[in-house]
């Protein structure tokens, strides 16, 4: 199954950490393209299958510093197109409309064949 995942939560609900310990356990390695003239950092599996989109060797991890969900939404359509990723994971994208945004992925992701995945991390107090 082709999937796009998203994993959200508030700050400190480990979404980082979750992703760089699949980053380890996966040797996935750091790469950078440039798509629609940005710089873009995105993690890659040897295969391509797997696409992790951002950076992760920082303390501010994920796609904290992508300049919104256009750079989202290109970096996703690399990863689909040129790299024929099966699975794209992305975490740390803040937002203030997230339902459209997770709508929105949602519909890309049925046109272009692939499942959307929303996975919320939460914590107690």
């Amino acid at each position: 199954m082709k999937r796009i995942i998203q994993i959200r939560g508030a700050n400190a609900t480990g979404k980082t950490t979750i992703v760089r310990q699949f980053i380890d356990r996966h040797d996935l390695k750091m790469a950078w393209k440039d798509i629609n003239g940005v710089k873009t950092p995105f993690y890659v599996s040897d295969d391509k299958k797997i696409v992790i989109l951002g950076r992760y060797d920082r303390k501010t991890g994920g796609c904290d510093l992508f300049k919104g969900k256009t750079q989202i939404v290109s970096s996703i359509m690399y990863a689909v197109k040129e790299l024929k990723a099966e699975t794209i994971i992305f975490e740390g994208f803040i937002y203030g409309k997230s339902f459209t945004f997770a709508h929105d992925l949602n519909s890309l992701a049925k046109i272009i064949g692939y499942k959307f995945i929303g996975i919320v991390l939460t914590r107690s107090f």
